[in-house]
């Protein structure tokens, strides 16, 4: 009894910040909605490319070290670009990033023939563009909780930070199920450009600048 106690009021604490912080769980919101795309993506891109594009297992190892090299490379650039554009801007452009290399993945055998190449070749340009968004989307992501976090409570923000990281992880693992439902991973490609493009609508109304403001008058 004394332990449900304890759960319910500390269930009860987190409605109550959740209340005085309403923009940062509003952007909470979104970002468990983009990042379950952004999730699904690291996290099944080798299954994709072998079952979908028919890379061999070299080929697949090739193309972890390409994204790795795009992440590294866009974290950098978008990291520039987050010093003038704003964390928010900067993570809007990552997702219109993501929703242009998804939706064309969708549609990568009718690419292929636009350019006469092969799948694979599409694919793999297209992971390397793209990639270069991986590491922004999440360090412009967490720029926004600092911004918002008020004075004192960082560490505390930061950690629902985390469980909304984790929510995301869940529901990025829905790539699977859908999949195996149509008999297809592009419907899994499509549930995750569903999610970039819900996440960003939804980004787009957290009012970041306001956010800051309420943080920083909190006594």
């Amino acid at each position: 009894m004394r332990l449900l106690k304890a759960g319910l009021r500390e269930f009860s604490n987190t409605f109550q910040t959740a209340r005085r912080n309403r923009i940062l769980f509003q952007f909470f919101g979104a970002f468990i909605v983009y990042i379950a795309g952004l999730d699904a993506i690291v996290k099944f891109v080798g299954i994709y490319a072998e079952e979908a594009i028919r890379l061999t297992t070299g080929e697949i190892a090739g193309l972890f070290i390409v994204l790795q090299l795009s992440a590294a490379g866009g974290a950098f650039g978008f990291g520039l670009l987050e010093s003038r554009l704003g964390p928010k801007k900067t993570v809007m452009l990552t997702l219109f990033w993501w929703i242009a290399g998804v939706a064309a993945i969708s549609f990568l055998d009718s690419l292929a023939l636009l350019f006469g190449t092969s799948p694979k070749t599409i694919f793999s340009v297209l992971a390397f563009v793209t990639g270069a968004g991986i590491g922004a989307t999440q360090a412009s992501s967490r720029t926004i909780v600092g911004l918002l976090a008020p004075p004192g409570q960082t560490a505390q923000m930061f950690g629902f930070w985390g469980t909304a990281l984790r929510f995301g992880t869940l529901l990025g693992l829905l790539f699977g199920p859908v999949s195996d439902a149509f008999g297809s991973p592009r419907a899994g490609v499509f549930l995750v450009l569903a999610f970039f493009v819900v996440g960003t609508v939804m980004l787009s109304r957290v009012d970041i600048e306001r956010g800051i403001r309420e943080a920083r008058a909190v006594p």
